[in-house]
């Protein structure tokens, strides 16, 4: 006699599942605490974006100050010019302190290229733009609209003739020495049209040589080099790659243009003339040797070739 087999129906035994889901309340109250994890970190975030664009920018400059070394080496220690205009006519030719600079940068341009009032191709410009830079491009009517940004300029000198940050030249501004009390950055026009009055003629004005007896820095005229300026960011929408525009910068007051309400930055980079960069408050790049935090009445601090303000 078989023993008995115990079967359920179909041959298939069966058990019971118990599927269980969040009710309405307990998927709000977690909506709830994800929204506000987010409200809590979006500060954060947004801060070591910030951080890391400005940490770019310091990068940025740190390779222009090895590119500064490289050419003052070639160049027997004389300073780029910050701009240089000369010859006349349809065939003007226009340098700025990166097309003085290209081949240092890794800017692969053409002759034609870096005479041009701005550059528009021939090499990778990422180098000069800077991240926090974010106003919009403006162009004059002879700019090209497909324009590069360059984010930064040299401290501008006052030529020992202009009135420069609201300060008239001094008979110590000129020629370019140690005790010039304004910046780095000469600009040079040499076009009959708009002959600059510090043009040297030893370079025929009207010329399409490229001047070479012009009125210069060299580095061994600049006593505290730790503590003077050759870079410094320029966010401004009239600074493009290769133009005169945009070239220079004044002082601290023109670091941001209010074009596009852009709110101004708690610390701005600056590359000193012995290649190493700082992050600075801006009121701290006036004070070097002085313990006052209030604005001096003319540029001051690193912003000159005077090592003693």
């Amino acid at each position: 006699m078989h023993p008995r087999r115990a079967h359920s129906s179909g041959g298939r035994s069966r058990t019971k599942r118990s599927v269980t889901g969040f009710t309405l309340i307990e998927l709000l109250a977690a909506v709830a605490v994800i929204s506000l994890l987010v409200v809590i970190m979006l500060p954060a975030l947004a801060k070591a974006q910030t951080k890391m664009r400005s940490n770019r920018c310091l990068s940025n400059l740190q390779d222009v100050g090895t590119a500064m070394s490289l050419y003052l080496q070639d160049c027997n220690d004389k300073v780029p010019y910050a701009a240089l205009r000369y010859a006349t006519g349809n065939e003007e030719r226009h340098l700025a302190w990166d097309d003085l600079m290209g081949p240092y940068l890794g800017i692969d341009l053409t002759p034609e290229e870096r005479n041009r009032d701005g550059a528009t191709k021939g090499g990778s410009f990422k180098l000069l733009s800077c991240p926090e830079d974010s106003l919009p491009l403006s162009f004059a009517n002879n700019m090209p609209r497909d324009e590069y940004r360059r984010s930064y300029a040299m401290p501008e000198h006052n030529m020992g003739v202009m009135t420069l940050a609201g300060q008239e030249p001094t008979a110590a501004d000129w020629p370019p020495c140690p005790v010039n009390r304004t910046g780095l950055g000469l600009r040079l026009d040499g076009r009959p049209n708009s002959l600059s009055a510090r043009w040297n003629r030893d370079d025929e004005p009207g010329s399409m040589q490229a001047p070479k007896w012009q009125p210069a820095f060299y580095t061994p005229m600049i006593m505290d080099a730790p503590n003077t300026l050759f870079m410094t960011e320029h966010f401004d929408g009239a600074n493009h790659v290769g133009a005169w525009e945009g070239a220079a910068i004044s002082d601290i007051s023109t670091h941001i243009v209010d074009k596009a309400k852009q709110a101004p930055q708690e610390r701005f980079n600056y590359l000193m003339i012995d290649g190493h960069v700082e992050s600075l408050v801006p009121q701290d790049s006036y004070i070097r040797k002085h313990s006052s935090k209030s604005a001096p009445t003319r540029p001051a601090g690193i912003w000159t070739v005077w090592q003693y303000d």
